[in-house]
Formats: C-alpha cells, structure tokens, sequence
C-alpha cells in the first residue's frame, strides 16, 4: 500500500530529496501524512498553532493602527476620530479575520455544527479543537498555506515594522510608580533595546546600558538557573507573546516558585521547546 505524504506545500524533511530534484538544497521531500489524514502529524499541529499565531497577530496589529506621528494616537482600543489610519495594519487584520472566519465556517457547514463566537480568540481556539478534522479534509494543504502565510508573512512583517517591537519588561522601579517599564527593540540593535521608559511616566527612563540593572532588581537571585519572562522568551524567539503563553502551559515549563511577578520561567525549559520547533 502507497503511503501519502503531506500535502502541506510548506512541508520538508531535512536532507531528503524529490526524484526530481536537482539543485542542492536542504531538503525537499515532504514527511508521510499521518493514516487518514492529508497532513503529516507536525504540519497538523502547526496548523493550529498557525491559527493561534494570527489572532495574537491581530491582537498585535492594533498597536500600529495609527500611522507613526499621527494625531490622538492610541496604542488600545479604536483610534480616536481624526487619526490617520496604517492602512496596512487595516487591511492585514482583515485578511486575518476574514480568513480565519472562512475555515470555521467550512467546519461548521461541513460538520453539521455552530460556528464559533465572533471574536479572534474564539475563531482560533475553533479551529485547533478542529484542527485533525481538517488535516484530513481535501482542501488542508491550502488550509495549512494560508494560516503559514497570516502566521509568518505580511500580518507579521506589519505587526514588527523595520522589526522593531515594543514589549513591558516589568514594574517600573520607582517604588511610588504604578508604571510598567517599555522597551523598544529593533533589528538593528545588537543584544541591548534602544530604549527604556516607563509607560506612565516617561521622565522615569534608563539607557541601554543599564538593562542589566533593571534586570537584577526585578529577576531573584540564588537559584538554579536562568529563569526569563514570556516578554524576555517572545524577544529571543521572535513569537507572539499569547503564543509563548500557550506553550509555557502545553510544554510545562518549570517556574520560579517564589511568587514574583511576571512570572519567571527556566530558560533552559524554554530554549529546549523553542529548539525542537525549529528542528522538528
């Protein structure tokens, strides 16, 4: 009996070749789909991970709605009246919304069951409780592209403009602030953010060079181990910060046990995961 192989047109195994090929290249032969389905058993689980991926990117995205410079800019909620809209970011959650709305409303049709809640969340959490069901069905290689190409193309390269990401490192450390302090970092900074600043009060700021200050006054000393944040974990591996949640929870990585918070996980727990994904 012919085993199929996965027609996910992202799917590779390293080092294996098509008949066809003929070009040195890293590998170019899908993995064998997993027994009654289209996909291969990784592919399925990036399919959901995919989706999951694209609702935290539309999450994202709002926080550049408003074009830099703009006036009433908001980085929550609807841009006030009057603000100029990135129309890239507008039309980047629209394609995320339209499309993930477009594969729930196949499950639903197909499978005879209610469509999920009107948000991106719950569209999202819809289609990984499916995401088997549509690893078998005809159309899961377009599935599997499509959700790669919100998860990993224009929607991200929108969200991280230039690459540059803005993420909360921790309570202020002024003791009567209730500030979070921000970070900016880009592709063009080495290994330190370009910039450190409270996020209510921006008189309260550090240089780049005092990064590892604020590190020692938040993070505990005396235990085995580097333990890092999720914002610390979405930085090095370039992920969305509910996907690096999620797989804190599915990966079961261990935790500093003496209440701080953010909560702090083991490092080598999370290079461990971010490795094999990338390997696998």
């Amino acid at each position: 009996m012919t085993r199929l192989l996965c027609v996910s047109p992202r799917c590779r195994m390293p080092g294996q070749h098509k008949p066809t090929c003929e070009v040195e290249c890293r590998g170019c032969l899908p993995r064998y789909a997993a027994d009654g389905r289209m996909l291969c058993e990784r592919c399925t689980n990036v399919l959901a991970e995919d989706a999951q991926t694209a609702a935290d990117l539309y999450a994202e995205l709002e926080q550049v709605l408003a074009k830099p410079g703009s006036p009433a800019e908001r980085t929550t909620g609807t841009p006030d009246h009057g603000t100029e809209l990135n129309d890239r970011a507008v039309a980047a959650r629209t394609l995320i919304r339209h499309t993930l709305a477009s594969w729930c409303l196949l499950v639903a049709d197909e499978r005879g069951i209610q469509t999920p809640a009107d948000t991106l969340p719950a569209m999202a959490a819809y289609l990984t409780r499916h995401a088997v069901w549509l690893s078998a069905h005809g159309a899961a290689g377009d599935c599997a592209d499509e959700l790669a190409d919100l998860a990993h193309g224009a929607p991200w390269r929108t969200a991280y403009p230039s690459g540059a990401r803005r993420f909360p490192v921790g309570p202020c450390l002024d003791a009567e602030c209730d500030g979070e302090i921000v970070a900016v970092l880009r592709d063009t900074d080495q290994l330190l953010p370009s910039a450190l600043t409270c996020d209510l009060h921006p008189e309260h700021s550090w240089t780049a060079a005092q990064w590892r200050e604020i590190g020692r006054a938040m993070h505990p000393t005396g235990m085995p181990g580097r333990y890092i944040t999720a914002h610390e974990a979405a930085r090095d591996w370039r992920l969305p910060l509910g996907t690096v949640h999620r797989l804190a929870h599915t990966e079961a990585w261990r935790r500093s046990d003496d209440g701080r918070r953010p909560v702090l996980y083991l490092a080598a727990d999370v290079d461990a995961t971010m490795k094999r994904r990338v390997t696998v």
